[in-house]
């Protein structure tokens, strides 16, 4: 978030004050338009958010975000974080931004939601990397996004090149940070007197990761590197989903595995082996299962790990790495 005069390399640009200067007093540049680049010169936007799922942003539901651009060719028309709002579905900007003009280089930074504490971003002439971290909730709900963030990084190109036909800059946000699945696999045991109908399972808790973080675009010019920071906390997963054991008929089976989903963003990070346990409840008994291996949360990625739950034991029976979306499977199985 720069000053008019300054151009700071583009390693050093975090979340970002580029220096300063105000395009709101700027009038708008008339002048011929070249191909997609727009004749008043005007910043205009469109976003996508894949892939999405429930308790996450998608491209639908994402309201507001902060824009920030650096012109490596003429620092005039760099701008520090500016909020967009999406107003009768246009993206509204609080202040008009500019381009310089068409084949001007520029690198682009766009983090949802704003940020909470936006004027400490803006520090006179300097950037202030690393200096107010983000944190997911304790305890989540799957109708609430606010433990998603996303990221976009358009690093030095042309501003010819970063607009569609359109003449608009369409930021591709991706999600930062990492879905979790956790399934319990109920043992035949839990169907004796008969198959539950509704979840048994209760008072899920993941401890042993850090919920605060850093999204660092020093390290990766490409793509906000996320840095797990604090102690390790406790992380309350959201009910996903009861499933009654059922044959193939879809009648009650007692021979068959209830199962019982729930999910949570977690910060990307790696857990070493017996650092991170899963305590809950199965039919009001107590259960608790900790990692013998280590364990890698991958931003944008869901992670999927199944416990077998017997009367006296759990069990890890995979885990999983895929895209984040509703599908099922993966690989980089651990037993």
């Amino acid at each position: 978030m720069t000053h008019k005069a300054t151009i700071i390399p583009v390693s050093a640009v975090l979340l970002l004050t580029l220096l300063g200067g105000g395009c709101s007093k700027q009038q708008a540049v008339q002048s011929p338009a070249e191909g997609n680049f727009p004749a008043d010169h005007v910043i205009r936007v469109s976003t996508e958010v894949a892939p999405t799922t429930k308790g996450s942003y998608t491209t639908d539901n994402i309201a507001e975000f902060d824009l920030m651009v650096t012109d490596v060719t003429n620092s005039k028309y760099s701008f520090k974080n500016t909020k967009f709002s999406k107003i009768s579905g246009v993206w509204v900007p609080e202040r008009t931004l500019l381009w310089g003009g068409a084949d001007d280089v520029v690198t682009i930074y766009a983090i949802a939601p704003c940020f909470k504490d936006r004027d400490k971003w803006v520090t006179g002439s300097f950037i202030r990397p690393l200096m107010i971290p983000f944190e997911i909730e304790a305890e989540q709900h799957e109708e609430s996004n606010s433990s998603d963030y996303l990221g976009y990084i358009l690093n030095e190109k042309n501003v010819k090149d970063c607009l569609t036909a359109d003449g608009k800059l369409k930021i591709q946000f991706e999600h930062m940070l990492s879905l979790v699945k956790i399934t319990f696999k109920l043992g035949t045991e839990f169907n004796n007197k008969e198959v539950p109908q509704s979840d048994i399972i209760s008072d899920v808790v993941i401890s042993g990761t850090q919920r605060s973080f850093y999204p660092n675009p020093a390290l990766n010019p490409d793509k906000f590197t996320v840095q797990a920071i604090s102690s390790a906390s406790d992380v309350k997963p959201y009910f996903k989903k009861w499933t009654p054991a059922k044959d193939k008929n879809g009648a009650a089976d007692k021979t068959g595995n209830c199962t019982s989903v729930y999910e949570c963003i977690l910060v990307p990070q790696t857990v070493a082996a017996g650092g991170l346990k899963i305590s809950f409840k199965a039919d009001g008994k107590a259960y608790e299962w900790t990692n013998t291996s280590d364990l890698k949360f991958t931003q944008s990625l869901q992670h999927s790990l199944t416990l077998k739950v017997g009367k006296d034991v759990v069990i890890a029976s995979g885990f999983s790495a895929t895209a984040w979306t509703e599908s099922e499977g993966g690989s980089l199985f651990t037993e």
